[in-house]
């Protein structure tokens, strides 16, 4: 057996634990993991509701409550620690985690970000909640990836666009700029790759092209045989969105301040991280609807 056939033989036995596993990035990982060979624990908050995929052990997590870490990290050899999404206090809720993790010498912490910050620098990244979290895995003393990757395609049929595309209107302030979005399932894929491969640092992971969200509206009234449009809306309007939600002021800020950096084009960049680590193309939008 070749050297490395062997390692990465040998890393396939080894358990990794996926947090928010019944979001689209966690089950997506959860499966690529699974295809991989590797022996995978899935969390949630209930972790009774989760529809794990035969073999896949559940465990119970939630980062806004007290946590018994010898219990959930028991036996664990890697992470990916996906948090709450557009959560303005996700850095004081994760931190435990990565704390617990540095202690009990886990692997590889594989952490999934956004790419939204490649449009900050300076203080201004640094101020940003996720970049928190992010600084917090870089200084745990672990073996790290920071996984930075675009918006979901998910998100429009299954995710938090969903309701505004069942009602036939996606409302952002995001105006005419584009996002190089990638489906879930490439991110999952990476994310396993990361960990057979020892990727270390910080990857921006896309789709193959960038699309305004009036593309985008076209390829949903398509898939979904109605019409779907996209309408933008003002920063004070999605202001007023939130605040009506009841959202806590930090996510607030939070989710404007990402919004903004979408309009400034920060995610409109296209890599070629995820063809470098799994040898192929990602999918493009239309591929991921079926409608190639």
């Amino acid at each position: 057996m070749s050297t490395l056939l062997f390692r990465w033989e040998h890393k396939k036995m080894r358990k990794i634990l996926v947090t928010a596993a019944s979001g689209n990035a966690g089950r997506s990982a959860v499966n690529a993991l699974l295809s991989s060979g590797f022996s995978v624990v899935a969390t949630s908050r209930n972790p009774q509701s989760l529809a794990c995929p035969p073999g896949v052990e559940a465990r119970q997590y939630d980062a806004n409550a007290d946590v018994d870490f010898d219990v959930l990290l028991k036996d664990i050899d890697d992470v990916v620690l996906i948090g709450p999404p557009l959560d303005g206090q996700v850095h004081e809720k994760l931190a435990p985690f990565i704390k617990a993790a540095s202690a009990r010498n886990i692997g590889r912490l594989v952490y999934l970000s956004g790419n939204y910050l490649a449009g900050f620098s300076g203080t201004s990244l640094a101020n940003l909640a996720i970049r928190k979290v992010e600084l917090e895995v870089i200084n745990s003393g672990l073996p790290y990836t920071l996984v930075r990757a675009g918006f979901f395609m998910d998100n429009f049929l299954t995710g938090f666009y969903k309701p505004m595309v069942d009602q036939g209107s996606i409302r952002l302030a995001v105006g005419d700029a584009k996002s190089a979005f990638v489906a879930a399932s490439d991110v999952g894929e990476f994310i396993a790759q990361a960990i057979l491969q020892d990727l270390s640092g910080e990857y921006i992971v896309t789709g193959p092209e960038a699309l305004d969200h009036q593309h985008v509206a076209s390829l949903l009234s398509r898939k979904l045989s109605k019409p779907v449009s996209y309408d933008s809306i003002t920063e004070e309007q999605l202001r007023q969105v939130y605040i009506s939600k009841g959202l806590a002021p930090q996510t607030i800020e939070y989710g404007l301040t990402l919004y903004r950096a979408v309009r400034n084009q920060a995610t409109a960049a296209i890599t070629d991280s995820f063809k470098q680590a799994t040898g192929r193309e990602p999918k493009t939008f239309e591929a991921f609807l079926g409608l190639t």
